[in-house]
């Protein structure tokens, strides 16, 4: 077994020579990796596939010794042993100074793989496309030791690295999304986000799950997407599906497709936590492309995706879906796009409007900021559309009014 490995080592080599010449897009996750990179806890990089993460790894690595393994290769045994990897590892690179882990959740029992190389005093960087890494797993398993950094798609200010930032390049970023290579090659977005929507439901959520009704998971995920920023309940979508699914089989696949960075639910805020479990929820994804890729028909849905411009940002920014970030309702009934919480007190009310032309829209936007200020005591206010500024005062409240385009360069 040992030749094995270290054929599958020194093959994986060439692929780590090849990304380490590539270079990358200027990212922001770049920094906080560097600013790990001598500790002792293990730096654990999760994000969607094809976001980037190997190659953010590679380059932020590469004036230092590393090994290099990715679990992700066909050749790879169906348990391989981890004291042979390492060995192989040391056979073919020599003395490191660090061990670079890709789609480290591929491996059985990779937590305790992980445990006994940090025992050993190893630096360790791993990767992973399954946000488990970053919640109960990782916690459990690698409790005060790890450091999580999440990359996302690139962000509108990270994808200006070949045009300026204009009011155009950030409608099609809009329509685009920011995965790396719809940005930075030219190639058939909707092709390209079409197969990897298909890839990660067939290996992150199919063949990791063994789920068998892949006709029924497949349907509830386009019923979904299609249908982001929308409302929903676990029930209501078991209905909309004619009774193919059941509403706990519905919520189970859909926490699937969280974990595999396909889509995220957003509970509505209330401060009692068993109303807020309860309450319907909004479904977004993680990259619009995703949406524009899928999209069927003519219709206009420029305000969805502004919507989920906003929430992929928020998100971005470090506020915790279902933590810092929720939805709000008012006791009326009017919805409020998204509240951030701060510790136990809301922060920041944010409505998304594509535009302000119309009286009444702008009247009904402005209104559910204010009303939900009024109930929650929240001080601060923000409505941001496609390319509109300004500010209302409103019973004594100041809103502020942003360009999307402006508000994307805010840190």
């Amino acid at each position: 077994m040992t030749n094995l490995f270290i054929n599958l080592v020194e093959r994986q080599r060439a692929e780590f020579i090849r990304l380490s010449s590539l270079g990358s897009a200027d990212r922001t996750a770049s920094n906080q990796l560097e600013s790990h990179l001598d500790s002792s806890l293990i730096k654990v990089i999760t994000g969607p596939r094809r976001a980037g993460k190997s190659t953010l790894a590679v380059t932020t690595l590469a004036k230092r010794r590393v090994a290099y393994f990715n679990f992700e290769d066909e050749k790879i045994p169906g348990e391989p042993d981890g004291d042979e990897l390492i060995s192989a590892m040391n056979t073919v690179y020599g003395p490191v100074d660090i061990y670079l882990f890709d789609e480290i959740q591929n491996m059985p029992r990779w937590e305790q793989f992980l445990n006994r190389i940090h025992r050993l005093g190893k630096n360790v960087v791993v990767t992973g496309s399954n946000s488990r890494l970053l919640s109960a797993e990782l916690s459990s398993s690698l409790t005060g030791r790890h450091v999580a950094i999440e990359l996302f798609p690139l962000s509108y200010q990270e994808s200006l690295m070949r045009e300026s930032a204009t009011l155009q390049s950030f409608r099609s970023y809009l329509e685009t999304g920011g995965f790396p290579e719809v940005l930075l090659s030219r190639i058939d977005s909707r092709n390209y986000l079409s197969a990897l929507w298909d890839a990660v439901i067939l290996k992150d959520i199919v063949q990791r799950h063994k789920v068998r009704t892949v006709g029924s998971l497949r349907d509830l995920l386009a019923l979904c997407l299609a249908n982001i920023c929308s409302r929903f309940s676990h029930d209501s979508i078991a209905r909309a599906l004619q009774a193919d699914l059941s509403a706990p089989t519905v919520k189970k696949f859909l926490r699937y497709a969280q974990d595999s960075y396909l889509l995220t639910e957003l509970a509505m805020y209330h401060r009692k936590p068993r109303v807020r479990i309860k309450s319907e929820r909004k479904i977004y994804t993680i990259d619009n492309g995703f949406f524009s890729s899928h999209k069927l028909g003519v219709l206009d849905d420029s305000s969805k995706l502004l919507e989920n411009f906003v929430f992929v940002e928020l998100w971005r920014r470090g506020n915790k879906p279902n933590l810092d970030l929720f939805f709000y309702k008012t006791a009326n009934n009017l919805e409020v796009d998204f509240l951030i919480r701060k510790g136990h007190q809301a922060s920041e009310l944010i409505q998304v409007a594509y535009s302000l032309s119309g009286f009444e829209t702008r009247r009904r936007e402005i209104a559910a900021l204010v009303k939900a200020a009024q109930e929650l005591e929240v001080p601060r206010l923000t409505l941001v559309t496609m390319d509109e500024q300004g500010e209302e005062i409103v019973d004594g409240r100041k809103v502020d009014i942003v360009s999307a385009y402006q508000w994307s360069s805010y840190s």
